[in-house]
């Protein structure tokens, strides 16, 4: 199973770079058999009330996925959240999707939810903004370590 995290969406409805190239790593590994599953998990923004998961989804279903593989998380607010709402599915592993800093965070709250194995896949591309949430990242899974319990 893919599990792709969710990210902000424009107030269209769209989603913002960073979710398209989220998007494209899930629908690369899919269309590679990699994975059978997609699960896009994420947040009905409190701004535009954006649903991030149904855009997700509708997103992948345009490029020829169908709805069969696709399982819509809306209520993913979090790595954490997400964590949690895969492993009651209990995928014989996951493959977390998002950028490459927070990975880590993200493969570490799938194993501690019981998801295993897990591994990680990010795409292949780098923006300056990425070192500032590479810092909240640090801060962030250290938080997590000591707070998170399944």
């Amino acid at each position: 199973m893919a599990v792709i995290l969710g990210t902000a969406v424009t107030q269209k409805g769209e989603p913002r770079p960073a979710l398209r190239e989220r998007l494209e790593e899930g629908l690369r590994l899919w269309r590679a058999g990699f994975v059978r599953t997609i699960m896009v998990s994420g947040a009905i923004e409190s701004g535009n009330h954006q649903d991030e998961a149904r855009i997700m989804a509708d997103w992948l279903m345009a490029r020829d996925v169908p709805a069969s593989a696709i399982i819509v998380d809306s209520h993913g607010n979090n790595t954490w959240l997400t964590a949690l709402h895969v492993a009651p599915l209990h995928p014989a592993g996951a493959v977390v999707v998002t950028q490459w800093f927070h990975v880590l965070r993200s493969e570490w709250a799938l194993r501690r939810a019981g998801v295993k194995p897990v591994s990680g896949a990010a795409p292949c591309r780098f923006r300056m903004v990425e070192l500032w949430y590479l810092f909240r990242d640090s801060v962030a899974l250290p938080v997590y370590v000591l707070t998170k319990a399944p």
